[in-house]
């Protein structure tokens, strides 16, 4: 998964979205969490005024285990609540929760026990042999 390219979402997942929205659905959200030196990130933390900082600033706060915020690394955030908005920036196209988390679209693996746009991603690492090796190693 590309930290700085934005993947369109599925209108499926869109209206999925949308309904969960309208029901107000409460649920978790797993979803692949990059920070990279220039603080790039699936998941921003919001605040009261909506504009929001990126993880980075606030590496203690709902980020992944293992994640550093001095090195480009992925790991597997996770959020809970209702979703409150949806929003489209330059950067892609955010959902924000009631508890004030923001998570980019394309990052979401899945949102409500549901799979979501990066599902495969995360399913082709449980897939990968770890144990394989390079014979040049």
């Amino acid at each position: 998964m590309s930290t700085d390219r934005y993947l369109p979402v599925p209108w499926d997942f869109r209206e999925m979205l949308d309904e969960a929205i309208r029901e107000g659905r409460r649920g978790r959200i797993h979803y692949f969490s990059h920070v990279s030196d220039a603080g790039a990130s699936g998941e921003v933390k919001a605040d009261p005024s909506g504009a929001g900082e990126s993880a980075a600033s606030t590496a203690g706060n709902r980020t992944a285990a293992g994640i550093s915020a001095t090195s480009a690394s992925v790991g597997i955030g996770q959020s809970e609540g209702c979703i409150r908005e949806l929003k489209r920036e330059a950067s892609g196209e955010y959902l924000f929760t009631d508890s004030r988390d923001k998570i980019r679209l394309d990052t979401i693996i899945t949102l409500f026990g549901k799979p979501g746009p990066a599902f495969n991603d995360y399913e082709s690492y449980g897939n990968a042999c770890m144990a394989c090796r390079d014979d040049d190693e």
